[in-house]
């Protein structure tokens, strides 16, 4: 007898978006968190931001924060944020509720600038 708890409320499913930009990428709203599920190496990974943090990052990305990046970190705007470019992955950090360490893949993180750049997901 499997199934679902009827105790449990039913999510609704996510409306997903695509920019052509960002190939690899899709990009959702989750109640209070933006969704970017991707693909890499095969694998399908996801991401979740809280919204605070997203709006943040939105614009660091407009400002222009990340464009040069290193492997010395580099600060952003939400709660000591940091990020840094390494080996071919980026590392992102911040504290928000906690202290967050997220690694992608370069051209993953490239994607979702691109896609914030063009306005493409301006509407999560």
């Amino acid at each position: 007898m499997g199934g679902r708890n009827p105790g449990t409320p039913v999510s609704a499913p996510l409306n997903w978006r695509r920019a052509t930009c960002a190939p690899s990428a899709q990009f959702a709203r989750d109640g209070a968190e933006v969704v970017i599920r991707y693909r890499y190496a095969g694998e399908v990974h996801e991401l979740r931001f809280p919204g605070v943090v997203w709006f943040a990052l939105v614009q660091e990305a407009h400002a222009a924060t990340f464009t040069t990046l290193t492997s010395a970190w580099t600060a952003w705007a939400v709660a000591g944020g940091l990020v840094r470019h390494v080996d071919g992955h980026v590392d992102l950090r911040y504290g928000y509720l906690g202290l967050r360490e997220i690694r992608l893949p370069a051209t993953i993180w490239g994607q979702i600038l691109a896609a914030i750049r063009a306005r493409a997901i301006d509407d999560l």
